[in-house]
């Protein structure tokens, strides 16, 4: 069998599969590489953010730690983490809008939590209801399916104007007994010599919301000129994403010189190997399989007996 045509065939799906995962922007949700409506890409942009990747804290004097829609759990370790860079005077910023980071804010021992009921407001919207407009300092913030922050002790940065409500059903509608206020949709508490801000909302950083009303001035006010660090290690990434993250690392790697030699000695190993296998020495192959290779469409089996009674016949005249 010809290995060649399958080799190249092989190698120039790897090449096309590479360059497609390498050229294709992700689209999940708060990605900073995602151009799209829900990514991050305008807001690491403007803000100059840095994507945290480990499980150590930045410095907490000079950053803002953020975490945006968190979608896994917090270890027991991530809490002492966190719960340190806030006692040593970190800016923490919890954006979510359904209660996923619920767990993080009981764990930290404040007496805050996100409703995880949609915020509507059918008065002053941007559109439609579910995109309500907030009050914070001279300022209005659009959001965006956002919910609202309950609780006690906190200071707050941002309310829903009185003729909003929540949604407890589900059916996008005002019905008797839903509650109808000005709700808090961001706070700040103190932590420690840190501050710990939560927002109800973890999509006024998306693209599509960062340059509505004031958003843009609003998550100014509320960084206060630090240098913004973002979480990424409680985010769930599609197989997409971590097939590009593994071709980042993998790229990474190549740029080490001594990989790069071993790579190339490897390849060139494959190919000779492949090359020699395809190719055997020539007294090697009977006549049977010279034959087949000549004629692929004739029996086997008759051959073999062909070959066996010429072989006995011959015995037999020597005699």
């Amino acid at each position: 069998m010809n290995v060649r045509p399958l080799l190249l065939g092989t190698l120039t799906a790897l090449t096309v599969s590479v360059l497609i995962i390498g050229l294709t922007p992700p689209i999940d949700d708060f990605n900073p590489e995602n151009p799209h409506w829900n990514g991050l890409s305008e807001f690491f942009g403007k803000f100059n953010c840095i994507l945290w990747e480990t499980p150590r804290s930045p410095n907490s004097k000079s950053t803002a730690f953020l975490i945006i829609g968190p979608s896994t759990t917090f270890t027991s370790s991530d809490i002492e983490t966190i719960k340190g860079y806030l006692e040593d005077g970190g800016l923490l910023v919890v954006a979510d809008d359904f209660g996923s980071a619920n767990e993080l804010l009981e764990a930290l021992g404040v007496n805050v939590r996100i409703n995880g009921s949609l915020l509507l407001d059918p008065l002053f919207k941007y559109r439609s209801s579910v995109l309500p407009k907030a009050k914070f300092g001279g300022g209005e913030v659009i959001l965006n399916y956002a919910s609202v922050v309950e609780g006690r002790g906190f200071q707050v940065l941002a309310r829903s104007t009185k003729f909003s409500y929540l949604d407890l059903n589900g059916n996008m509608k005002f019905d008797k007994g839903e509650p109808s206020t000005s709700f808090p949709v961001a706070v700040r508490i103190k932590y420690g010599k840190g501050d710990l801000i939560v927002i109800s909302d973890s999509s006024i950083f998306v693209n599509s919301m960062l340059k509505l009303g004031d958003n843009i001035n609003f998550v100014k006010h509320i960084l206060t000129g630090r240098e913004i660090v973002v979480d990424a290690s409680h985010w769930t990434p599609s197989p997409f994403s971590r097939a590009k993250n593994i071709l980042i690392r993998a790229f990474n790697v190549l740029k080490i010189p001594e990989a790069r030699y071993v790579l190339a000695i490897l390849i060139t190993a494959a190919f000779f190997r492949l090359r020699f296998k395809a190719k055997p020495y020539r007294g090697e192959v009977s006549p049977i399989e010279e034959t087949l290779n000549k004629h692929p469409n004739w029996n086997r089996h008759t051959l073999e007996m062909l070959e066996e009674d010429l072989r006995i016949g011959g015995k037999k005249g020597n005699r």
